[in-house]
């Protein structure tokens, strides 16, 4: 399920020029989506009772996002200058419960 719902995080091309039916522009509505993915990566985090290696993944899963979407060039994609400080705040967030400080980073 994390794996699917990172797939979301892919940018496209020309979505702030685009506007959806109700005039609202497609980067709102797909940031908007982002962040709710991003609300459920949390929750679980916060409210689920997870094996080490459920962490483990679900860590993966959402450092792969962030490096993705932190990796374009600077001024290339709008979904990652609006999603950073949301996503880098689950990313620790989500490390730091985890447990897994020294585990996961020492590889």
């Amino acid at each position: 399920m994390f794996n699917h719902f990172s797939l979301l995080f892919q940018p496209q091309a020309g979505e702030e020029e685009q506007k959806d039916v109700g005039g609202e522009s497609l980067l709102n509505h797909h940031v908007r989506l982002c962040e709710n993915v991003l609300e459920i990566y949390a929750n679980v985090g916060s409210e689920v009772p997870l094996k080490e290696d459920t962490w483990e993944h679900l860590l993966k899963v959402v450092l792969g996002i962030t490096d993705s979407l932190l990796g374009q060039p600077k001024g290339s994609d709008h979904l990652a200058e609006r999603l950073c400080p949301s996503l880098l705040k689950v990313l620790f967030s989500l490390w730091l419960r985890s447990g897994m400080i020294g585990v996961m980073w020492d590889n």
